[in-house]
């Protein structure tokens, strides 16, 4: 059964849904109340509530509340260790996790008076300009409890709903070094809903006694992550379980997941590919999300104004700090603002401008200038570029003026000083860049995000690309009739999240794998409609006999030892030992086309859409994906990016990654890219050749 809390003229209601329609209860009853009185006469009473028609609501129109508007309590859990890892892994410290994490399940108490429905606005916390979302599910207690086990816990459990953990992640580092929970149970916002499920319904998701839900979290239409729930390494009767140890659990307690992997904003922040970033929540931002089996939820999110400020305490254990002392004489006050100091040198200045970062400064000379901005935020750093815009503006429209005749004198501007000579070519001279605000839209309307990603010249052109990632096998040439710049077997190794940051179909059927690489392959003029031709020329490369000795030698070793060893036996692949990722496809996937086996390697074939591919292997040491992508390139071409994902047979499985890796990065990944770039190289060549295109 669905049950919801919606909204009347005379007060909150609660009802059972039937097809499209509400059929309430008595009234002045809670969902807490009922679900207090256990699963069989919530059931009666939901049964006796869908045979009554006389009272129905249509539940198009119906403001729906959420189901559980005041819960007693609400724990967040952490359920899902990739989230942790992955957000240690953008703060710059290692995946690896304590054994703690490990041993007990970690949870903390989120604040029930924050409880909104799943359509409410969201307002961003006062102050904070780094808002994001978290997409998880929730398990509500219905009799209450105390020392249950995990099957006592999951009996206990009344019922589901989508929980989005909104968070503010300034706020949050700011909080950190309290280190007393603060920073997490911060108040905020929690929306539940839209329907609480009764786990009867969700019968047929569950997965080896685990929940099975594809989720999927979107902003402005825009997919950020997508998942399953049955990812998770803590299950919701584990968790309930030692939350018990000790403790009377209440009808209505909320025990949220933890965030699914990738279905946040926060985890798709790197420092190596910035660009890739959707940005932070802001003012109109539509957030979607959709859990199978549990419904939907859409909100807009809401600026809202300023913190009140606080005085700040006297640390008596601070160290007195000693006075500053410069001899020289200031020429102006350290104040908000934009300064002059020098001739064509000009600071903005901006005390306080976020735990201390607050300068920026711009150098305006002879057909060039310099932008430095270390300030702490994007607001921030938008009103420093509206303050040096005038400036920027003055010395741009100075440079595209002619060039003075001979004997003519330089204007001044009307402060006296002599603008800047303009150096360029006749008839074609470059405007100075100006600093400007890049704007990235995530689907339209008005949320759009400002990133600011440096100086260009305001000639209509796209932006300059983000520097990339140094190759880690290079070998150059000359260039080609075909505009190539020669490198041939550029092999480029790019962080997780150039992976899991895409909206790829393989994250629905990999929840349980690990990424071991992501490499990125060069494909100079490729398009994005090229990925089937791309995978043409790869099929048509030779396979291993297109590649060179110590390649061939390194896979002809590896066959003789898994014949030796029976690792690559029939009863150790796919379908045997393993079962296909094929079974785990979505119906829309099922149907797509599946593409050819590989005819040199013992890789099947699991998808071949237009943009992305993936392949399997299994044998006695491990279960591997390789996932294909088509990404356009930070220099305008589309190439392609392959994704290893695995997940190794027990110890001896992760022994024997380790084992080969060297060999795969220095020899075998070298070899694979010389040929298929080379294979996209002759691709090109042949269309150029009569007969052909």
């Amino acid at each position: 059964m669905r049950w919801v809390t919606y909204a009347t003229d005379a007060g909150d209601r609660v009802g059972v849904i039937g097809q499209d329609r509400i059929h309430p209860v008595a009234p002045d009853v809670d969902l807490v109340e009922l679900i207090g009185r256990g699963a069989e006469e919530l059931r009666a009473i939901g049964e006796t509530a869908l045979a009554s028609t006389a009272r129905t609501v249509p539940l198009a129109g119906t403001r729906l509340r959420a189901p559980i508007p005041r819960p007693p309590s609400v724990r967040d859990c952490l359920c899902f260790l990739d989230h942790i890892r992955s957000c240690r892994q953008v703060t710059g410290q290692p995946r690896t996790l304590d054994n703690a994490w490990y041993e007990i399940p970690a949870f903390y108490f989120a604040c029930p008076a924050t409880i909104v429905g799943p359509y409410d606005e969201v307002a961003v916390p006062p102050g904070s300009a780094w808002f994001d979302f978290e997409l998880e599910i929730a398990a509500v207690i219905g009799p209450g409890g105390r020392d249950l086990t995990p099957e006592q816990a999951e009996e206990h459990i009344i019922g589901y709903t989508v929980y989005n953990d909104w968070s503010a992640r300034d706020l949050q580092l700011r909080e950190s070094p309290l280190a007393i929970g603060q920073a997490k149970g911060k108040d905020g916002a929690t929306t539940l809903g839209p329907y609480l499920v009764t786990p009867d319904e969700l019968e047929p998701h569950r997965r080896d006694g685990r929940l099975a839900l594809r989720v999927e979290a979107a902003v402005n239409g825009r997919t950020i992550g997508s998942g399953r729930t049955d990812a998770m390494d803590w299950s919701f009767g584990e968790v309930v379980s030692y939350a018990s140890r000790g403790v009377d659990l209440l009808p209505g307690d909320v025990f949220g997941s933890g965030t699914v992997p990738g279905c946040c904003l926060i985890e798709h922040l790197s420092i190596a590919d910035p660009a890739a970033f959707p940005g932070w929540l802001r003012d109109g931002d539509v957030v979607e999300l959709t859990v199978e089996g549990l419904g939907r939820t859409r909100q807009t999110v809401r600026a809202s104004g300023a913190p009140y400020p606080l005085a700040r305490r006297r640390n008596p254990d601070e160290k007195p700090r000693l006075p500053r002392v410069n001899r020289a004489p200031a020429k102006l006050p350290y104040t908000r603002g934009l300064h002059e100091i020098g001739t064509g040198v000009w600071a903005w200045l901006l005390p306080d401008g976020g735990y201390g970062w607050s300068n920026a400064g711009l150098v305006a000379g002879e057909g060039a200038s310099l932008l430095v901005d270390t300030l702490f935020d994007l607001p921030l750093t938008a009103e420093m570029l509206d303050a040096v815009r005038p400036i920027t503006d003055r010395h741009r429209r100075a440079h595209d003026r002619p060039r003075p005749r001979p004997g003519h004198r330089p204007r001044r501007d009307p402060r006296g000083a002599r603008l800047p000579r303009p150096r360029g070519r006749a008839g074609g001279r470059r405007p100075l860049p100006r600093p400007v605000l890049l704007r990235g839209d995530r689907g339209g309307g008005p949320g759009r995000v400002r990133h600011l990603a440096g100086l260009r010249a305001d000639r209509g052109q796209r932006p300059p690309p983000l520097p990339r990632a140094r190759p880690r096998h290079t070998r150059t040439g000359p260039a080609d009739a075909h505009g190539h710049d020669g490198r041939k077997g550029t092999l480029v190794k790019l962080p997780e999240t150039a992976h899991t940051s895409r909206p790829w179909r393989v994250h629905e059927l990999t929840s349980d794998f690990s990424i071991e690489d992501v490499w990125s392959f060069r494909t100079p003029g490729a398009g994005p409609g090229d990925f089937p031709a791309m995978l043409a020329a790869m099929r048509t490369a030779g396979g291993l006999a297109g590649q060179t000795g110590p390649s061939r030698f390194l896979f002809a070793l590896r066959w003789k030892l898994g014949a030796l060893f029976g690792w690559d036996t029939p009863s150790a692949g796919v379908g045997a030992r393993v079962a296909s990722l094929r079974d785990r496809l979505p119906a829309d996937l099922r149907d797509a086309p599946r593409g050819p086996d590989s005819e040199s390697m013992p890789l099947k074939a699991v998808y071949e859409l237009d943009t992305e591919a993936a392949r399997e292997l299994a044998n006695k040491t491990v279960h591997t994906v390789m996932h294909l992508g088509w990404v356009r390139g930070a220099d305008g071409d589309h190439e392609l990016r392959m994704a290893v994902l695995v997940k190794p047979n027990g110890w001896f499985g992760r022994l024997y990654m380790a084992a080969i890796a060297p060999f795969r990065y220095l020899v075998v990944y070298p070899a694979l890219t010389r040929q298929w770039e080379r294979a996209w190289r002759e691709r090109g060549r042949d269309q150029d050749r009569p007969g052909h295109g």
